[in-house]
């Protein structure tokens, strides 16, 4: 008896039943072959064309007990998508109060504001629209691995794990809708299993943030205007051993 062989068809349909079958395969193998693949590009995601550009931020931190622990405070950001790779510059203008000394060594009095200039960069997690932070300058407190994962066009959460105890430190939620706006939740939470204040993944902080866009033309003069809204008395930005250089402000003539 002869065995019929199945023929495969040779219109549209059959070659595209075909392709879907092998450009899955094709994709796996290419890696190991060492034919490389094209980087991700960030600039074509949508969160990412929304979000890139120039941020004016107002914000307040509050305890765990949501009693408010620092009313106001600002942050310019700055938003650059290169390829697969985010460079995020932020400058964040503290009241006077304790993170001057804190941040500057004590170099900064606590009767005077602060200016912290941070840079970081994001590189695309394998070919998704998603981001891992790479490397920050100066680092104030541990944000090693952050991760940003874009859930919306206009959505993303941001993660950090605790690198001692792999619990989560920061969680933040990022929205920018409408396309003028940004808006945060960020959320610090316990991750030492030995607190025995929240405990494991309670709420230890958390910040608002209502962000607006802004022209890159405006950033400079935003700066200027901010140090004098908080009485800066100096700068805290990463110096050439990747440590704090704190410059400070003569305000006398002001």
């Amino acid at each position: 008896m002869a065995c019929s062989a199945t023929k495969l068809e040779s219109g549209p349909v059959g070659v595209g039943f075909a392709l879907r079958l092998v450009l899955p395969l094709l994709a796996a193998l290419l890696p190991q072959l060492g034919v490389a693949q094209a980087a991700m590009n960030l600039g074509d995601v949508p969160f990412w064309q929304h979000a890139a550009g120039w941020w004016l931020g107002t914000n307040s931190y509050f305890d765990g007990d949501m009693n408010p622990r620092l009313r106001e405070y600002h942050t310019l950001t700055g938003i650059e998508v290169r390829g697969d790779r985010v460079i995020e510059t932020e400058y964040k203008f503290y009241p006077p109060g304790e993170a001057s000394p804190y941040l500057s060594y004590g170099q900064i009095l606590a009767s005077q504001g602060v200016e912290l200039v941070t840079i970081s960069e994001h590189v695309a997690i394998a070919d998704t629209a998603s981001v891992r932070q790479e490397s920050i300058r100066p680092e104030i407190v541990e944000s090693g691995g952050m991760e940003t994962r874009v859930v919306a066009e206009d959505s993303a959460i941001r993660r950090v794990l605790d690198s001692q105890t792999g619990y989560e430190h920061y969680r933040q939620y990022v929205s920018l809708n409408p396309p003028d706006r940004r808006y945060i939740l960020n959320m610090g939470m316990v991750s030492d299993p030995n607190d025995t204040g929240a405990g494991l993944g309670g709420l230890r902080g958390f910040a608002i943030s209502r962000g607006i866009r802004i022209s890159a033309d405006d950033v400079e003069g935003q700066r200027e205007r901010l140090r004098r809204v908080h009485a800066v008395g100096g700068i805290v930005s990463a110096g050439n051993d990747e440590k704090r250089d704190v410059s400070l402000i003569d305000n006398s003539s002001q």
